[in-house]
């Protein structure tokens, strides 16, 4: 809630919804599919723009009223971004590039049951390979 809301107790809720619901699109992704520019145009482009050209350079290139426009705003945000010390345009265009990060989850669990005696585990053994023929019993003792 926004001060003036808290101050008139106006609260968010399914009737009272703001005029731009949801998320923003995402012009640089909009444009490129307008455009129809393969993932290879705008890796290449990419790639030239971060590792090949000078502030300096980059900075020409914005402000070329002859250079197509998205290449041009796309130019300004990165620069923008990067005097702020942001690299979330960058981020961005990897992520379009390449694909969002996958994200690894470590699961881990304990089961609540009591510890068996060697005697039980090797009865168990035996039991499980009458029932499944493949596993072959073998005693860590040597004793059947």
């Amino acid at each position: 809630m926004n001060d003036e809301n808290l101050q008139n107790g106006v609260k968010f809720s399914s009737e009272r919804q703001p005029a731009s619901r949801g998320r923003k699109p995402n012009r640089v992704k909009h444009l490129i599919e307008e455009l129809d520019l393969s993932k290879d145009d705008v890796t290449a482009v990419f790639l030239t723009l971060i590792a090949d050209k000078k502030e300096a350079e980059l900075l020409a290139i914005s402000q070329d009223v002859e250079e197509p426009m998205i290449l041009r705003a796309y130019i300004a945000a990165m620069l923008k971004d990067f005097k702020k010390g942001d690299v979330t345009t960058v981020r961005e265009m990897l992520t379009y590039i390449f694909g969002p990060n996958a994200q690894k989850v470590q699961l881990t669990s304990t089961v609540g049951i009591a510890p068996i005696t060697p005697e039980e585990e090797a009865e168990f053994q035996k039991a499980l390979a009458k029932i499944i023929p493949q596993i072959v019993y073998q005693n860590p003792e040597g004793d059947d």
